[in-house]
């Protein structure tokens, strides 16, 4: 593992913004199509909402792991007392990223895919909303290295994985996260959903 790794708040005047938003949108591209439409287009909104005040991607919630001047992997996430306030500011934020009349006509399956999410955690837990590693940083440690940083700060975690991600779900449960649940809806004919998964700090496996 590289142990030269730092984890600093995100900031559009230090670290790519494109590179980010890429890293946030291709970990589950299926969802992300899903809220925000094509890659093009998701990466312009997630950019948009990196730089608005508080919401999913606002820069408290984004943190950047960085190794050798370079972003090489992303954690968003929020504490559970967050939650529902983050909620009803995010929608929000989504209205300006993406415009009011793609939101609305996107706000039926933003609805639907509420039913993929937690939707209730303790609010002293911490909730992983994204968790990428740049593609040529991967297989050296630092998803492992960013999960063990959230739980020097908080004994429980939740998050969210895509069913058809395997190898993400193996390596939360390699970290002693446990399946709690498997959420589904139908979209355009097929079954899209998520397993969610939530772990206390004594069953972290360093690795």
């Amino acid at each position: 593992m590289n142990t030269d790794i730092s984890m600093e708040k995100f900031n559009p005047e230090k670290h790519d913004s494109y590179l980010v938003a890429g890293l946030i949108y291709t970990v589950d591209p299926e969802l992300n199509e899903m809220v925000f439409g094509s890659r093009a287009a998701g990466m312009a909104a997630i950019k948009k909402m990196l730089r608005l005040d508080y919401n999913y991607f606002s820069y408290p919630h984004v943190n950047c792991a960085v190794c050798n001047g370079e972003v090489a992997g992303v954690l968003v996430g929020f504490e559970g007392k967050e939650k529902q306030g983050l909620e009803k500011a995010s929608a929000k934020a989504f209205i300006r990223a993406l415009g009011i009349c793609t939101f609305l006509k996107r706000l039926p399956t933003l609805m639907r895919m509420a039913n993929l999410t937690w939707k209730k955690i303790d609010g002293d837990g911490y909730l992983v909303s994204i968790l990428c590693v740049a593609p040529s940083y991967r297989s050296q440690g630092i998803g492992t290295h960013i999960m063990e940083t959230v739980f020097e700060k908080y004994n429980k975690a939740y998050l969210e994985v895509n069913i058809k991600n395997n190898r993400a779900r193996k390596f939360y449960e390699r970290l002693g996260f446990q399946v709690q649940s498997k959420n589904t809806i139908n979209y355009k004919g097929k079954q899209v959903g998520t397993y969610s998964l939530k772990k206390f700090r004594d069953t972290m496996k360093i690795l």
